[in-house]
């Protein structure tokens, strides 16, 4: 084996490589096969696993009351800053080594030609005389594996070709082994120098470019480590002090804030002379559940603390309320609901189901495209299905439900593409006529998935408890869509032919493009401004896969293929661009 720098070589020799590994002229590549050498990953591998280890040091202890190392000693800022500087060093070799196989004028791989394999998966190129071939064999029926001694090339490919390739293989061994005069070598070695060079091909040698920051990838790295890991530990600790600090105060018990002044620096005044105090007080009214305090009340009717008793009763409804408030979620309050009838809260529950409909329309207002224009629309979706109300389901909470419903609107000319298809040459009987491929037998399962799809897209995108999304039973498109009680997608939609047309000898048959004219309209109850979506599709007549048959298919079979396909296509276009109106990919 010996290596080869691809920009070490001369022109004309750099072209003739390159014209072989592009199969432009001899030698052309008996097998090959692309890849990049697994220097890119060892970088990105070294870039990952020094992050992983920042992140699992940063992690270890990290706002644990009870941990020695929710702080860490300072002499750890050292690891910090190798740990950073390792990062960014992988990072920027790993960005320079790609950047190094985008400039490289071939496609990358390994790649045998009569006389050597050339192992061309970056600039430096590893070359092994064929005549150094141990053995050739086909694997597994879809593979031709040549071997070295202990290295070996493999290289996937059709099943049909396998044994082609073998004997390709062995003929150029047997070829190189014997004399060949330098004629023959030139026409064997894509790296033997060319014979003839014209005087009017370049003479300056193809180039390697580098920017200029790689060349400073050891000093960026150890700037970067430095900086950035310093600011990491010192970031880490302040962090980690306030999570302790968060923690002492959710668990809001005596434990947890001595906990925190073993180890905590930025609050130990307030919970030394305020909190801590105030845990010690909270003891004595044990759990302070509502209905531990209701127990006391019933208890001690004449106490002398009646007026802190309803104060605790209304503080403990609100922490319960507060609880259920924080989870966000319309099944927290429900449930608050049914377990406090009579809390005197409505103003604030009424408050906190507003606030989890605002929270989906930021949420959508995030995840809407740049363009946007929906939000308005969106915010009056939201208003509606807050009006009627989430229910309870036997699969929990779920807002109104928006039905996907699809109607189809009869076609002005689909019929007249049928006399087209009578009248062509390549008709092949009543076998070619286009509309019994494009009955409700044909379209229904294509909007049946549509459907699912575009409700699927819409779940994604909103919590099923605010508003959930469906397929519905299609509608009757030769009737007006009748007046919405609940929020529903209507799609209306009309084939006809595109003008398009293909007429097959071998197969022979005839075909029509489709269009299809799609109107969208999401409705809502009493409200006369639905939005309006309007796509027009143009499908492609699958001319590929028509060639790869021939006139021994049964009759229908290439008609419902063609149509099956253009169906697919109108309705994952329809699917995809709708979509792509609402929500960014």
């Amino acid at each position: 084996m010996k290596a080869v720098d691809f920009y070490g070589l001369k022109r004309a020799s750099q072209d003739k490589l390159l014209g072989s590994l592009g199969g432009q002229y001899e030698p052309k590549p008996i097998l090959w096969r692309r890849g990049i050498r697994s220097t890119l990953v060892a970088w990105v591998g070294l870039s990952v696993a020094s992050t992983l280890l920042l992140v699992i040091l940063c992690v270890v202890g990290f706002g644990e009351l009870e941990s020695s190392l929710s702080s860490h000693p300072i002499a750890l800022i050292a690891v910090y800053i190798v740990l950073a500087g390792l990062a960014a060093y992988g990072v920027i070799r790993a960005a320079a080594y790609r950047f190094a196989l985008r400039q490289l004028p071939f496609v990358t791989g390994i790649y045998v030609f009569p006389a050597n394999v050339i192992d061309a998966r970056d600039a430096r190129l590893e070359v092994v005389g064929l005549r150094d071939l141990s053995d050739v064999t086909p694997r597994g029926g879809a593979e031709v594996q040549l071997r070295f001694g202990s290295r070996r090339f493999s290289f996937p490919m059709d099943a049909r070709s396998v044994d082609r390739a073998v004997e390709l293989v062995k003929e150029a061994r047997a070829r190189v082994s014997g004399p060949l005069t330098e004629n023959e070598r030139g026409l064997m070695d894509p790296l033997e120098p060319p014979a003839f060079v014209s005087q009017l091909a370049p003479t300056e040698p193809l180039k390697r470019k580098e920017p200029r920051w790689a060349s400073l990838a050891a000093a960026i790295a150890a700037g970067s480590g430095l900086v950035l890991g310093a600011v990491l530990f010192f970031a880490r600790d302040e962090l980690s002090d306030s999570r302790m600090y968060a923690a002492a105060r959710a668990r809001d018990e005596v434990g947890a804030y001595q906990s925190y002044l073993e180890r905590g620096a930025d609050f130990r005044e307030v919970v030394a002379k305020e909190l801590l105090p105030r845990a010690e007080l909270r003891a004595a009214i044990s759990s302070g559940t509502v209905e531990a305090i209701d127990k006391v009340m019933s208890a001690y009717p004449d106490t002398a603390i009646a007026a802190e008793l309803q104060t605790a009763r209304r503080n403990a409804l609100i922490a319960s309320f507060t609880e259920a408030r924080k989870a966000r979620t319309l099944a927290a309050l429900l449930a608050f609901e049914e377990r406090h009838k009579n809390h005197g809260l409505d103003r604030e529950l009424k408050a906190a189901r507003h606030a989890i409909y605002n929270r989906a329309l930021a949420r959508y207002q995030r995840e809407m495209p740049e363009a946007g224009g929906t939000d308005e629309f969106v915010q009056r979706l939201l208003a509606a299905a807050e009006k009627i109300g989430a229910r309870k389901t036997p699969n929990g909470v779920r807002g109104p439900t928006v039905e996907v419903r699809f109607r189809r609107v009869p076609s002005r000319d689909i019929d007249r593409a049928d006399d087209l298809v009578r009248q062509n040459p390549m008709y092949r009987g009543e076998t070619s006529v286009p509309t019994q491929y494009l009955d409700e037998k044909h379209l229904e399962p294509h909007q049946t998935r549509t459907a699912k799809s575009i409700a699927a897209g819409f779940s994604k995108r909103f919590p099923a408890e605010v508003i959930s999304f469906e397929a519905g039973a299609p509608l009757d498109g030769g009737k007006d869509i009748p007046p919405v009680k609940v929020p529903m997608l209507v799609v209306s939609y009309r084939m006809e032919p595109s003008g398009a047309a293909f007429a097959s000898k071998t197969p022979r048959g005839i075909y029509v493009g489709l269009a299809f004219f799609n109107k969208i309209e999401l409705l809502l109850p009493g409200d006369d401004q639905p939005h309006r979506a309007e796509h027009n599709i143009s499908t492609s007549i699958p001319v590929d896969e028509l060639r790869k048959r021939d006139n021994s298919a049964k009759p229908g079979e290439l008609e419902t293929l063609v149509y099956e396909s253009m169906l697919r296509e109108g309705f994952k276009k329809l699917e995809e661009r709708y979509l792509a109106q609402w929500f960014r990919k």
